[in-house]
């Protein structure tokens, strides 16, 4: 994945949007004191790098019964410790890279595996956001993680996995993903620059949506090939080869412009270009599409 992006500074920019913040499990740096207050507080937390992605050094934890933290690291049989501080001194965060702790989630299953759904965003020639497909990601066997090539899982439609774990409720539930996708794609326009975005999302046992992860840069588009349907893989790699022939890889200039006039900033702190006329033109366009048209759901 190019253009990495710290997930506590997305998760900082995508709590400014009210509606956006009712989607977001809680989310802080992980440290001693963080990550026994989210055990006490939520039971079962996640601990995942703070850059990064494909599911590497992702952490479950949770509190059994009998007061002892069992945990996880991306797959295998549960490690046993007697406290959060135990936990804290085996997984060596303190010496390694920065890692947020993240409330855990209750997920729905398709046939008996948790799952999450990615939603695919690429820019057209002129440079508006485009719905380019959703699908859904299963965990692989004894794996705590949805990324196909590290826990062995599988890809199968959204519309099919949500209807296996919530009936008649999928086409809603999809719609409503739809609808929190373009939210973010207008949240996150307002700090950088990006022409592909892949976000995360997962769906708990009771129908809520919940925003995970936002994946900039190349996200991943082998994962739409692994579907029956190559429909929305074939569009996707319509929609990047129009935009590369039109505009290059604009994903490494970081062109972006800021709300306001001011300068923003890219997720490594760097200020970036202002193009004229945009955001602006880019955000009527989302209004107008999504009051206009009703998109395609898998």
């Amino acid at each position: 994945m190019t253009g990495a992006m710290a997930k506590h500074h997305y998760y900082r920019v995508f709590r400014q949007d009210g509606e956006l913040s009712r989607h977001m499990p809680d989310t802080a740096i992980c440290t001693r004191r963080t990550l026994a207050h989210f055990l006490a507080k939520y039971g079962m937390v996640y601990v995942k790098p703070n850059v990064g992605g494909r599911g590497e050094g992702v952490t479950r934890a949770w509190r059994a019964a009998d007061g002892r933290i069992l945990y996880v690291v991306e797959k295998g049989s549960p490690a046993v410790c007697r406290s959060a501080d135990e936990l804290w001194d085996r997984l060596g965060i303190a010496e390694g890279r920065r890692h947020v702790v993240q409330q855990g989630l209750d997920l729905a299953e398709y046939h008996g595996r948790k799952y999450d759904l990615r939603v695919m965003m690429v820019r057209d020639v002129r440079r508006r956001w485009q719905y380019c497909g959703m699908l859904a990601k299963t965990a692989g066997p004894g794996s705590i993680v949805t990324n196909i090539a590290r826990g062995k899982g599988e890809v199968v439609p959204a519309l099919e996995a949500l209807a296996g774990s919530h009936g008649a409720r999928a086409p809603r539930i999809a719609a409503e993903i739809l609808r929190l996708a373009r939210r973010c794609n207008r949240m996150f326009d307002r700090i950088r620059y990006e022409w592909q975005m892949g976000y995360d999302f997962a769906v708990d046992r009771d129908g809520k949506v919940w925003l995970i992860e936002a994946n900039p840069g190349n996200p991943a588009h082998e994962l739409f090939a692994k579907l029956p349907d190559k429909t929305w893989y074939r569009r996707i790699r319509r929609m990047v080869k129009a935009y590369r022939a039109a505009h290059g890889d604009d994903s490494s200039r970081r062109a972006k412009a800021a709300a306001g006039g001011r300068p923003a900033v890219t997720g490594h702190g760097r200020p970036v270009k202002r193009m004229r006329g945009w955001p602006r033109r880019a955000l009527r366009h989302e209004k107008k599409s999504s009051r206009g048209r009703k998109d395609l759901l898998q």
